[in-house]
């Protein structure tokens, strides 16, 4: 185990390569289209995109994502390993035929909810609209590929890969915005851009591992799919329909009752006042539930009596969850007192007096302050999520 928690440990960099690598990227870009595009244009990229890729992921992959992470942390017997590995690879690619299902639903939301508002009076908009869930369809195609090098803890793939289709990403967002002026369109089409680059950077390298193949679905009747697998997702789809209320309900606000005039002054704030978030809780985050899945997921009450390695695991566990705590305090404290004071001065800088002088430097000050709070929440979530039992999930969900 101390070699497992040795990869975790050396997964943190190519984690927080991978954040640098991509936010940074992604940030610069939205600074120098934000002081080209109109505020409105903004808004609805940062707050109405975002919901919905947001929600596709909550709806249709998140949950196999955490579902397989945690068997794959259960010990099967000799016979049965090779089988539970054909049921495992089957379950990670049912994120597909979910998405069927899920992204028209979502598709015909937006749709209806647009008609007679007035971002649909922009151009380019209903194309916009499908380019966007055209996109979040293809990115499911990779979701097999993304959960076997999860699984194996390979982050620097994820590093490689995440940080090319970003670049992409943002070549072809500025490209189409500065010398196409397609507007909206060009933020889908550079997501889809990016959905595609995901999709071949992941197969590749599993062609590269010889484990393309391996990956395919294999039908083996009814027994084609683990049914604690399937249990599990189906408890983790329920906390990613809570999800999309509790971490996604500005935007659904916003997107539902907001003017654009406050879509905007919310995208530009939280645009800035997330680098925290996503530069250094996400990839702790991400850590957290892989790692904790690993040494304390498939722990059972046999396995306790059996393996004299299980104290040890536990105590690296909680070990582990307490640094990543103290860490998260700390920095969210450091910025929760800085923070508010220094926002309006902030966005004056990096957007210029056209931002700085509209509601946006409120927005960031109570962001700042809500950073504390998301930053312990996140470790606690994985953390629960890693090791909770089934019934426990369930009580939670309630």
């Amino acid at each position: 185990m101390k070699g497992l928690v040795g990869r975790g440990v050396g997964g943190i960099g190519y984690i927080f390569g991978r954040q640098i690598l991509t936010k940074v990227i992604s940030f610069s870009l939205n600074v120098v289209l934000a002081r080209t595009l109109a505020p409105e244009i903004l808004g609805v990229v940062h707050v109405q995109l975002q919901l919905i890729l947001n929600m596709i992921s909550l709806l249709t992959r998140e949950c196999f994502r955490r579902a397989c992470l945690r068997r794959s942390g259960t010990k099967a017997g000799r016979d049965d390993e090779e089988f539970q590995g054909i049921m495992f690879r089957n379950s990670s690619w049912l994120p597909v035929p979910l998405g069927l299902v899920i992204l028209p639903i979502l598709y015909f939301f937006f749709s209806w909810r647009a008609v007679g508002s007035p971002e649909s009076l922009l151009p380019h908009f209903r194309s916009y609209l499908v380019v966007t869930f055209l996109a979040g369809f293809v990115e499911l195609l990779s979701e097999p590929a993304y959960i076997a090098h999860q699984n194996q803890l390979r982050f620097g793939i994820r590093m490689i890969v995440e940080g090319g289709a970003t670049l992409f990403r943002c070549i072809a967002t500025f490209v189409l915005v500065i010398y196409f002026d397609l507007g909206l369109l060009s933020f889908a089409l550079g997501h889809f851009v990016y959905a595609t680059c995901l999709v071949i950077g992941y197969w590749f390298y599993l062609w590269v591992y010889g484990s393309l193949w391996l990956y395919m679905p294999r039908i083996l009747g009814l027994q084609s799919f683990e049914a604690e697998t399937l249990k599990l997702a189906a408890q983790y789809w329920i906390q990613g329909v809570q999800m999309v209320v509790l971490q996604d309900g500005e935007r659904l606000v916003l997107t539902l009752w907001g003017t654009l005039y406050n879509q905007a002054s919310y995208a530009i704030a939280s645009n800035l006042g997330s680098l925290a978030v996503r530069f250094l809780f996400q990839p702790i985050e991400e850590l957290a539930f892989s790692l904790f899945s690993k040494l304390l997921g498939g722990r059972t009450s046999d396995q306790e009596e059996q393996h004299s390695s299980s104290q040890s695991q536990l105590k690296q566990g909680r070990s582990v969850f307490t640094l990543m705590m103290k860490f998260a305090t700390l920095v969210g404290l450091v910025l929760a007192s800085f923070g508010p004071a220094f926002s309006f001065l902030l966005l004056n800088i990096v957007y210029g007096s056209r931002i700085s002088f509209t509601d946006a430097p409120f927005v960031l000050a109570a962001y700042c302050l809500l950073i504390l709070t998301l930053s312990l929440n996140g470790i606690t979530e994985a953390f629960v999520h890693a090791v909770a039992s089934r019934s426990q999930l369930r009580q939670l969900n309630v």
